[in-house]
């Protein structure tokens, strides 16, 4: 979802690739912060993130490179797979060429100026990738804001470090401190910023521009619902591919066909039919929940009925409540 939603406002493979990357990354560590909430106090300090942050990020980017799917796009966006190649180096922290000599970003100090300089060249008039390298402007290309904000995390060890050392970096700061912020958020969690007196700038900041705790209600959705499940398809009886549909329904025109074993993700549900989306070629359709096996829901998946919003403070009842920059917001 993340890679489609980016080339809705960004027609380039190698961004949707980074936005596969930072939702996934964000998707791992809520995860695992839910699943720590759920442990005993002795196991707390395995599965929460906060425990060894290098880690976890080694550790989520072997798995990430591992899954066959997740560096996988519709061949007319990555036709010689060149972008997907480009963005293992980066997270393997290999620098392809001096001119990404910061993609190496486990390093005490990135490499920015050197990476500059190869591009610019003598003349200083160097293009890269079709356009002028710009010192002020630096990290604004998705691989390189990328970088720059790993390096940001793999070189501290808290929440406001983390933005301090990305936003640091100068160049096209505002966009490197939002990836930052938002995989560093979903590493340290909310209970770690708010102890934090960097915390009551941001609070201040996010009540002024959210008003409505729109952002509160996403990160307690993306804590409470987990990650869609996933199963692998089989097809019918003597059939070699299984059958997507365009409607939950047998007898409608086929969305397209899938060879058997592919792994798709469940979407929706409706009667004795599952919409199911693949990403690698982009195929959404509706199949019947018999053509689904190895059936993998996501621990912790709940069932959702409604979150309320009730300000700074709430009444407390037999409900769920989470305390999200200063907003009671209760499950019900």
């Amino acid at each position: 979802v993340a890679g489609w939603q980016s080339l809705a406002t960004h027609p380039g493979a190698e961004a949707a690739l980074c936005c596969r990357f930072i939702a996934s990354l964000c998707v791992a560590a809520i995860a695992c912060h839910r699943d720590a909430a759920k442990a005993s106090d002795a196991e707390l300090t395995v599965l929460d993130p906060i425990g060894d942050t290098r880690a976890f990020l080694e550790n989520h980017i072997n798995a990430f490179l591992q899954q066959s799917d997740s560096m996988a796009l519709p061949k007319k966006l990555d036709q010689d797979g060149s972008c997907a190649r480009r963005l293992q180096q980066l997270l393997m922290s290999q620098a392809p060429s001096r001119k990404e000599a910061h993609w190496n970003w486990k390093v005490a100090k990135l490499p920015i100026a050197d990476s500059i300089a190869a591009r610019q060249g003598i003349a200083g008039v160097d293009l890269y990738n079709g356009h002028p390298t710009i010192a002020t402007y630096f990290g604004a290309y998705c691989m390189d804001g990328l970088a720059m904000a790993l390096w940001a995390l793999w070189s501290s060890n808290s929440y406001s470090s983390a933005v301090r050392a990305g936003v640091n970096l100068l160049g096209d700061a505002d966009t490197v401190g939002a990836i930052v912020g938002q995989m560093a958020g979903a590493l340290y969690g909310w209970k770690q910023i708010k102890s934090e007196a960097f915390s009551e700038r941001c609070v201040r900041n996010l009540k002024y521009w959210d008003k409505c705790a729109e952002i509160g209600l996403r990160a307690a959705l993306l804590y409470h619902l987990g990650p869609r499940p996933r199963g692998s398809l089989k097809p019918a009886d003597g059939e070699s591919k299984a059958k997507l549909y365009q409607r939950p329904s047998g007898d409608v025109p086929l969305a397209g066909e899938l060879p058997a074993g592919e792994w798709v993700t469940c979407v929706d549900a409706a009667k004795d039919f599952f919409c199911v989306s693949h990403e690698g070629s982009g195929l959404q359709g509706w199949v019947p929940k018999k053509s689904i096996a190895d059936w993998a829901p996501a621990a912790g998946t709940e069932e959702l009925s409604l979150f309320v919003v009730s300000g700074t403070e709430a009444v407390r009842s037999s409900g769920r409540f989470y305390d999200l920059a200063g907003y009671s917001i209760q499950h019900t």
